[in-house]
C-alpha cells in the first residue's frame, strides 16, 4: 500500500498486487495495529512500535466510489471501520468483516499533512487520528474533525 499525496491537494492509495504494508502515523513513527493482531469482529485499532507484528500489515482495497478504498488488515481480512457509523469526534476505530455499502468502512485519501497524508472516513467526513497525538504504545486510534495536528498524519 501507499498513499501518495498528488498535486491536486488530496492523497490516493497506489495499489500495488498483493502488497501490503505497515500504516505508520508521522509523529511517532508507530504503526497503526490491531491490538494483539486479534482477527476478531470489533477489535480495537491502536498504535504500536513496529516490530513486524501481523497485525499492523494494511492494504487498500478499492471501493465504493473511484476515490474511496477499504483498509484491510492483512492477517485478519477485516476492514477499518469507524465503530458502529458514529459521528461524534472520539469515536473509536474498530476493525469488522468488509460490507459492501457500508460508508464508516470507506476511507478517502484527504490531502497532504506536513510529513504524511490524511485519511478521511467516507461516512463520517472526519478522519483518522491517534488519539491527543500520543507518543505511546496502546495509543486509541479514533476519528475526529479535521485539525492541523500530528496525529492525523500518516505515511507508509
Amino acid at each position: 500500500m501507499v498513499l501518495a499525496a498528488t498535486g491536486v491537494g488530496h492523497a490516493e492509495p497506489v495499489n500495488e498486487p498483493l502488497a501490503a504494508a505497515e500504516l505508520l502515523i508521522n509523529s511517532s513513527g508507530k504503526c497503526l495495529e490491531i491490538e494483539n493482531s486479534s482477527t476478531a469482529n470489533g477489535a480495537k485499532a491502536q498504535q504500536w512500535t513496529c516490530v513486524g507484528q501481523s497485525g499492523a500489515y494494511w492494504k487498500t482495497v478499492p471501493a465504493g466510489s473511484p476515490a474511496e478504498f477499504w483498509i484491510v488488515n492483512a492477517k485478519s481480512g477485516k476492514c477499518l471501520e469507524v465503530e458502529n457509523g458514529w459521528k461524534h469526534n472520539g469515536a473509536p476505530v474498530q476493525q469488522w468483516t468488509c460490507t459492501p455499502g457500508v460508508k464508516h468502512q470507506l476511507w478517502m485519501g484527504a490531502g497532504p499533512r506536513p510529513g504524511g497524508a490524511a485519511i478521511m472516513n467516507s461516512g463520517t467526513g472526519k478522519f483518522l487520528e491517534v488519539e491527543n497525538s500520543s507518543g505511546a504504545n496502546g495509543a486509541r486510534v479514533q476519528h475526529w474533525q479535521y485539525a492541523q495536528v500530528s496525529g492525523q498524519a500518516w505515511r507508509d
